[in-house]
């Protein structure tokens, strides 16, 4: 009979394993890898020594012996020694599966002595032979034919040698591929995304400002670090994706969207001691390539995100966006040392006004109040009124409200009207449910200082520019501005020292690098006194760190607008016991934490924060937390 050899490759616990079936011209398949107790055929007489082969029993004998010899009857072949496994064998059929249980056993026990890791062995056994006797044959093949090799002239310890060498000799020749995380990982993130082609199509918002899918994001990484950007650009797309689903979004850009997602982030579940977007930081972190976590697996990676999204829905209870809008208002009225403000219509303090509100109704006309409250005090600033109250002071500001627009974009509208849009425009809403009332004021004070200098543009004074390094005067200037007249301001540059801060007139401003616009109105000339703090460079350097810092200063803890932590935000100061959102944290040379950046240009130092909750806290949330959208 004619016969056809294949080869197939299987796996038995941690053991690649090369089976040869043969398949015989008359259509039956028998499963072998050795010597087999048959009857020579009339063809076959001149290639068989004996003229009748052993018996199954003598057979059976000479393997127990080459084992014996060999001391491989301690062996392990599927939870049994070598030596019970032959112990068992009680016919033809099982000695041929015990001879093939033995030889495929050795084999992997050769092999697994020479590659650890099993994507070598597996490697190593679909390579192809280096041997010329068995070229363009892959060692499954070969060993295959050794093993078979043994029916003709079974010599079961020759037979069990010659794979030992065979098995040895290759292996010192193959050369496993090298090791390369990066590689394995993008592959297997790129993976991930073609299997799940709604995930992979999400769209990040890149620094410029530009969006593009989180699947290019992973094919441009080429390093560690950028295959941690695109790893962290994934893991928030899931974020935002599974969100989306839970809370039931149409969407993840609208302002109502993305301000439900925000407070889900900065909300506590049930029992927890951090915020949401803390703990799918942890998750996220526990779940990223690492040294200790080198081959990432991408599927257990975002079924634990999305499993930690899902707990946080389900142990989340939100508050209404009047309750949040409530908490916010009164923390800016708090941190700005505005909350003694008598409201207009009211009456009172804006403070009582604001602890008093229960519903939306009543936010929407404690927010207005305040709005209206704020403008009043801000004209009278600006005005340089002694009151608001006195026939006089009525009087000046009646006519800057009845004033006619002097910006284009409200042509035909008085003062008065602009207010009333501004106001509106940035009023909680269905379109703008969580405004930020900070916004609101920057605003508003903008356009109020617009409007007085359009009313008076007579007068000149002096700016003196200072610089100033350890105490000391190091460098003097001065120009001349017009009443209304805006000017540009830098900070000059000095070797060896960094621009630290800079003040008008003893108050500090909110600049990063020194830039800023200086712009009075006055009605008789006078001098203004700019002065820029220069110290030495610090070496402070920021990196990313996504999580929660809790106001730990008993004093609460000031905002400021540099790195270096020496320009202060005027009218802020965070709570102590607060919880703030922080995306970034800064280090000295040393590379000891010193501050914390919670967004832009606003920095908290070290000392005053830390990053576990202090007994009951009050969460306050930034807008726009989620930088991933939905295309």
């Amino acid at each position: 009979m004619e016969k056809k050899d294949h080869y197939r490759l299987y796996k038995s616990g941690k053991r690649w394993l090369a089976a040869l079936v043969v398949t015989v011209a008359a259509g039956a398949v028998l499963t072998t890898a050795g010597p087999t107790v048959q009857a020579a055929g009339t063809d076959d007489a001149a290639k068989v020594t004996a003229a009748e082969p052993a018996s199954w029993e003598t057979q059976l004998a000479a393997l127990k012996s080459a084992v014996a010899a060999g001391n491989w009857g301690n062996l392990t072949v599927n939870n049994q020694t070598v030596s019970a496994v032959l112990a068992g064998v009680t016919d033809e059929a099982s000695f041929n599966s015990a001879w093939s249980e033995v030889a495929q056993t050795i084999i992997s026990n050769t092999v697994a002595s020479k590659f650890a890791k099993p994507a070598d062995q597996t490697a190593f056994i679909q390579a192809q032979s280096t041997d010329a006797q068995y070229a363009g044959k892959t060692n499954a093949e070969v060993l295959s034919e050794i093993i078979q090799s043994g029916a003709a002239a079974p010599d079961f310890g020759a037979v069990l040698n010659h794979l030992i060498t065979y098995t040895t000799t290759e292996a010192n020749q193959f050369q496993p591929a090298t090791d390369d995380p990066v590689k394995t990982n993008k592959n297997n993130l790129t993976a991930f995304l073609q299997a799940n082609s709604k995930i992979g199509q999400l769209l990040v918002e890149k620094k410029d400002g530009t969006t593009t899918t989180v699947t290019a994001i992973v094919a441009q990484a080429a390093d560690a670090d950028s295959l941690a950007q695109a790893w962290s650009a994934v893991a928030q797309a899931v974020i935002t994706n599974e969100m989306q689903a839970k809370l039931n979004l149409p969407d993840t850009t609208s302002a109502a969207s993305r301000n439900t997602m925000s407070k889900l982030l900065a909300a506590k579940a049930n029992g927890a001691t951090v915020a949401n977007n803390q703990v799918l930081a942890n998750v996220v972190a526990a779940n990223t390539p690492s040294t200790e976590n080198p081959e990432l697996n991408v599927a257990t990676a975002m079924g634990n995100i999305c499993e930690a999204v899902d707990s946080a829905f389900a142990n989340t209870q939100l508050a209404a966006d009047w309750q949040e809008n409530k908490d916010s208002l009164l923390a800016f009225l708090q941190s700005s040392n505005l909350g003694s403000l008598t409201a207009p219509t009211a009456g009172g303090s804006l403070t009582a006004l604001v602890n008093g509100v229960q519903d939306t109704a009543g936010l929407t006309k404690a927010w207005g109040e305040t709005a209206q409250a704020v403008l009043i005090n801000e004209m009278q600033t600006k005005l340089g009124l002694a009151d608001t109250t006195s026939v006089a002071s009525r009087s000046k500001l009646a006519d800057l409200l009845n004033t006619k627009s002097s910006d284009t974009h409200y042509s035909g509208d008085t003062n008065g009207d602009v207010f009333e849009k501004v106001i509106a425009a940035n009023t909680p809403s269905a379109a703008n449910p969580t405004p930020n009332f900070a916004t609101l004021v920057t605003s508003l004070r903008s356009y109020v200082t617009d409007a007085v200098k359009a009313e008076n543009l007579t007068g000149q004074s002096q700016v003196v520019i200072r610089d100033w390094a350890n105490g000391v005067i190091i460098n003097q200037r001065s120009t001349t501005v017009t009443s209304g007249q805006t000017i540009p301001l830098y900070a000059a540059a000095h070797d060896g020292l960094s621009f630290d801060s800079v003040k008008i007139d003893g108050v500090t401003q909110s600049t990063t690098n020194g830039t800023l616009n200086f712009s009075r109105t006055f009605s008789q000339s006078t001098t203004y006194y700019v002065d820029y703090y220069f110290i030495k460079s610090t070496g402070y350097t920021e990196k990313d760190a996504w999580g929660t810092v809790y106001i730990k200063n008993t004093n609460g803890a000031a905002l400021y607008s540099n790195m270096n932590m020496t320009a202060q935000i005027t009218d802020r100061n965070l709570k102590q016991g607060t919880a703030w959102a922080s995306y970034k944290k800064v280090y000295d040379a040393q590379g000891n934490v010193v501050g914390y950046n919670l967004g832009g240009q606003q920095y908290v130092k070290a000392s005053d924060v830390q990053e576990t909750p202090i007994g009951d806290v009050t969460t306050q949330t930034f807008n726009g937390v989620v930088s991933v959208i939905n295309p």
